[in-house]
């Protein structure tokens, strides 16, 4: 029997780094064409372009990723930036002729945010659109007559930070010198001589992480998009996967999937 899950993520490169790690640690592969898209998922996918309710014709298209392996399928929902997750997580669903087996999202904690008050603030967020609400961060619940529910906050549920922290983690392993010498050149920015408002970004608490990310795929993928590099380079490995942080995030997909890594 097929199980079916819904992944909600806040942006792109979530997007990618989840289907990354679907693919690397459970074997799970892209849907690229509209004629393999199970009929489970059709209604996911937009007939009329634009899609949004007043015609904007910048905003991003909401079209999940779905990767699939033999009896499981999965949805990747982007939110997308400032979005309610939890609403689109909902209205996803009664997109669908059956609810899923199971539903994860994930978040960021961000560098100033405890990820226990981002979490308690998204079991609100599912309880008013009427979805499953796990009791324990990081942790898949399971109930009778309802999906499987559970919430991972990264990097690692106990402490801020956001996607970056755990890239940087896979470069230690990945690419140890080109992460060294991107550390050297974003420790050397604040001489660069650039105005306040230059620098307004890279002064965030995430600001140094985003950077020397960013470094590393400007090397990796010169003049394209984080999740390019995020799908196609060897962030996420094998070995990778195995430091702790990794480790505890593909162990939650797969408790999520009803699966083992």
């Amino acid at each position: 029997m097929t199980r079916r899950v819904i992944i909600a993520v806040e942006g792109p490169h979530d997007d990618a780094f989840v289907a990354k790690v679907l693919s690397v640690a459970f074997g799970l592969k892209n849907i690229l064409y509209l004629r393999d898209v199970p009929a489970y998922w059709e209604r996911t996918i937009p007939k009329v372009f634009p899609a949004n309710s007043d015609g904007d014709l910048r905003r991003r298209v909401q079209l999940p990723s779905l990767l699939a392996a033999e009896n499981i399928h999965v949805a990747i929902v982007n939110a997308g930036g400032n979005a309610d997750i939890a609403q689109q997580t909902a209205d996803t669903i009664k997109m669908l002729p059956s609810p899923p087996d199971a539903v994860g999202i994930v978040l960021d904690a961000d560098s100033t945010i405890d990820p226990v008050a981002r979490f308690e603030k998204l079991q609100a967020d599912l309880r008013a659109c009427r979805l499953p609400v796990p009791l324990v961060i990081g942790a898949v619940a399971s109930a009778p007559g309802v999906p499987r529910c559970g919430v991972f906050v990264v990097p690692d549920n106990a402490h801020p930070g956001t996607l970056e922290d755990l890239l940087l983690e896979c470069a230690e392993i990945s690419y140890p010198s080109v992460l060294s010498r991107a550390l050297e050149y974003v420790a050397t920015v604040e001489e660069m001589q650039l105005l306040a408002p230059d620098l307004k970004e890279f002064r965030k608490p995430a600001g140094r992480p985003k950077a020397t990310v960013a470094a590393i795929s400007a090397i990796l993928k010169p003049g394209k998009a984080m999740q390019n590099t995020i799908g196609d380079n060897r962030w996420v490995t094998q070995e990778s996967l195995l430091g702790a942080r990794l480790l505890a995030f593909s162990k939650f997909l797969g408790e999520l999937m009803g699966s083992s890594s």
